[in-house]
């Protein structure tokens, strides 16, 4: 798996070597957004198809549901979590595999074109998806594997929603309202116990990887390499200059630090840090170098 995010930071990093594309990179991902999704369903409901503008709207909520469920059972990072190369033109709280935005793309655009059954709508569909996962390559945010993925299960999804879809449609007609409302809550209920369930069994796991401190999404983010792009500036003056020095962090004792008042971001680290080496050694002692405001729940 470290060979494979190694190919993976390098084709980031290769893509990221063409300056200026930022703005442009930012646009197409929007493209893949839910907040975008949010805008073009009530288009098509309002404008040119209400069926078609629903059963987008089915085929968004489904994938964007499976995806998450799909981030905490695989449990790995983001390029920019495990590589100081790469820089961090993109930030997301959440793990990495499968690309949301990659399956997203595949699951509507995807659904668009096979409904409007036309050449070039399949073209504009998979020109579509290409740049949305092209643009999270150069954001940081993901690996060629995570895009992968993305198109794997986005795919296997539309499949599926188009293979079933009038069956449940027809089966669901045969339901009365509050028995249609008695299987939304039901089917939350089972994604919820999904959820707990992977989270229990992830307890304890390390993030991805052979290393427990080396793939931390950015709330846990400790590297000095990292602090360019994750910690304010005064905060990263001082972590920097602890690891270039071998001194401690002026701050609480580590069992002391959930008793006493949370700093401000622009505050030393809560915890008491002692760099003692260079490269990769100090780097790790940095494990608890952490900013209180990042510390957001899941």
């Amino acid at each position: 798996m470290d060979a494979l995010m190694q190919w993976g930071t390098d084709i980031v990093v290769a893509l990221q070597a063409f300056p200026g594309l930022t703005g442009l990179m930012e646009f197409f991902t929007f493209l893949g957004t839910e907040e975008f999704f949010l805008l073009l369903m009530p288009a098509l409901y309002w404008c040119i198809d209400a069926g078609l503008g629903l059963r987008l709207a089915v085929a968004l909520t489904a994938s964007g549901s499976l995806n998450e469920l799909l981030k905490l059972a695989f449990h790995l990072p983001r390029p920019y979590w495990v590589d100081s190369r790469v820089q961090a033109l993109g930030t997301e709280p959440s793990y990495g595999l499968p690309s949301g935005h990659a399956m997203n793309a595949v699951s509507v655009w995807g659904f668009i074109a096979t409904q409007l059954k036309k050449n070039w709508a399949w073209a504009a569909a998979l020109a579509l998806i290409l740049l949305i996962s092209l643009s999270r390559l150069y954001l940081g945010v993901h690996f060629p594997t995570d895009v992968l993925g993305g198109w794997v299960f986005g795919a296997g999804l539309l499949w599926a929603f188009l293979r079933w879809e009038q069956n449940a449609r027809v089966w669901l007609g045969r339901l009365t309202l509050w028995q249609q409302i008695g299987l939304a809550f039901v089917v939350s209920l089972v994604y919820l116990a999904l959820a707990a369930g992977i989270l229990t069994a992830m307890t304890g796991m390390p993030d991805g990887g052979s290393s427990p401190d080396a793939r931390r999404p950015p709330r846990f983010a400790r590297s000095s390499a990292l602090t360019t792009n994750v910690f304010p500036t005064p905060l990263a003056a001082a972590c920097t200059s602890a690891a270039t020095s071998g001194t401690s962090l002026p701050a609480a004792n580590a069992s002391t630090a959930s008793q006493t008042q949370r700093p401000s971001a622009n505050e030393a680290c809560p915890v008491s840090i002692m760099v003692t080496g260079t490269g990769d050694d100090s780097v790790a002692s940095l494990a608890d170098c952490t900013v209180p405001e990042m510390l957001d729940p899941m």
